[in-house]
């Protein structure tokens, strides 16, 4: 099965399974690696879906697998038949499982992701753009001198004065709240529009 096969019933059990306050974007990149996952769902988490088609290879798995687990709250693996059983020998317990078959038009459900406990402040942070950042140090009390700063300092700055459990609920936020993700990317309410985002408390 194909790659654009299985990502149409990607997006039909997505859409049926997230509210409206999520949304779904195609090919988010993980700053610092080279690496996009080819659907992420925003909402009161970050959960990536990795597509490995019965044309694909598993060669870069075994890194991508590295480089999301770096970033996402969960993750899942949708996979097509021929790559099933030699797949679930590299992705980690805790990832989720789907695999495409032939002859059904559903995904079925081989293992329910779990919580990821490796995400990275630093890697988090740099999804968020620059004027997002000032906005949120500001927010935080931070004088406008820190425009000047570079952006690790500025970035620095952030995660060391919220909590990463407060982090991630600004990142996701904001990119729920912007309206243009990156030029090319597909970005698909679940439903209804999103809801305003929640302001940091814990200072």
């Amino acid at each position: 099965m194909h790659d654009i096969e299985i990502r149409a019933r990607l997006r039909v059990s997505l859409t049926r399974e997230f509210d409206q306050n999520s949304i779904i974007l195609d090919e988010m990149p993980v700053p610092g690696h080279a690496a996009r996952i080819d659907v992420a769902v925003v909402n009161g988490e970050l959960h990536g879906f990795e597509i490995k088609s019965d044309a694909d290879t598993l060669k870069r798995l075994a890194s991508q697998q590295i480089a999301y687990s770096a970033l996402f709250d969960r993750l899942t693996l949708v996979v097509g038949e021929r790559h099933y059983v030699a797949a679930m020998e590299i992705i980690p317990d805790w990832w989720g499982v789907r695999v495409a078959r032939s002859g059904s038009s559903e995904l079925a459900i081989e293992r329910e992701a779990q919580g990821n406990s490796l995400v990275d402040p630093s890697v988090l942070v740099r999804l968020l753009w620059k004027h997002e950042v000032l906005n949120l140090l500001e927010w935080y009390g931070f004088s406008i001198s820190v425009k000047r700063q570079y952006a690790y300092e500025r970035n620095k700055m952030l995660i060391e004065a919220v909590s990463l459990t407060s982090l991630k609920a600004a990142v996701r936020d904001t990119i729920k709240l912007r309206e243009h993700w990156r030029p090319g990317a597909l970005r698909t309410p679940c439903g209804a529009e999103t809801q305003p985002a929640s302001r940091l408390r814990d200072r």
